[in-house]
C-alpha cells in the first residue's frame, strides 16, 4: 500500500511539473542573439558551439549533414571574405516550442548586408533577405542547433 501511494505521489508531481516555456524562449532568443554577435564578431566556434553533432542544413534542395570540421571550414572561409554590415531581424523571431520544452522551432526573417570583393578584387555591398528556421533540441538540459531550413529572396 505505501508502494501504491507512493507512485501516486510521484506520478502527481510528474504531471504538475511543467516547463517555464516563457524562460525557455528566452534562452532560444539569446541563442539567436549569440549567433548574430558571432557573426559580428567573425567567431566560427562561438557560431558553432550551439550546434548538435548531427546537424542538418536544408537549402537550394538539398540535406546536408556537414561534419563539424566541414562546418568550421565552410564558416571559416565565409567570414574571411565578408564584413556584416547589416544581420537584423525584419520581425521579431516567431518561437514555437513543445509542451514538454525538448523541441522547439525559430522562424526568422533577417536583412543581411555585407561587404566583399568581387572577382575583379573591387569591394561591392551585397544585399540579401533571408527566411529561415532553426530547429533546436534538448541534449542534458541544454538547446542544440539540430537543423536549419533557409531561403534567401
Amino acid at each position: 500500500m505505501k508502494y501504491f501511494f507512493t507512485m501516486i505521489l510521484l506520478t502527481t508531481l510528474g504531471c504538475s511539473l511543467k516547463p517555464d516555456l516563457q524562460a525557455e524562449k528566452q534562452k532560444l532568443l539569446n541563442l539567436h542573439e549569440k549567433a548574430r554577435t558571432a557573426h559580428f564578431d567573425k567567431n566560427v566556434n562561438g557560431f558553432l558551439t550551439e550546434q548538435a553533432d548531427d546537424f542538418m542544413n536544408i537549402q537550394n534542395g538539398d540535406i546536408k549533414r556537414p561534419t563539424r570540421d566541414e562546418r568550421e571550414k565552410r564558416i571559416q572561409a565565409y567570414f574571411d571574405r565578408v564584413k556584416f554590415e547589416t544581420w537584423d531581424d525584419v520581425e521579431p523571431p516567431v518561437i514555437v516550442i513543445s509542451d514538454d520544452a525538448t523541441l522547439a522551432n525559430t522562424f526568422v526573417k533577417k536583412l543581411v548586408v555585407l561587404k566583399l570583393k568581387d572577382d575583379s578584387g573591387k569591394t561591392i555591398l551585397d544585399t540579401t533577405h533571408f527566411a529561415w528556421t532553426t530547429t533546436y533540441k534538448k541534449f542534458d538540459g541544454n538547446w542544440q542547433l539540430i537543423a536549419v531550413t533557409s531561403t534567401r529572396k
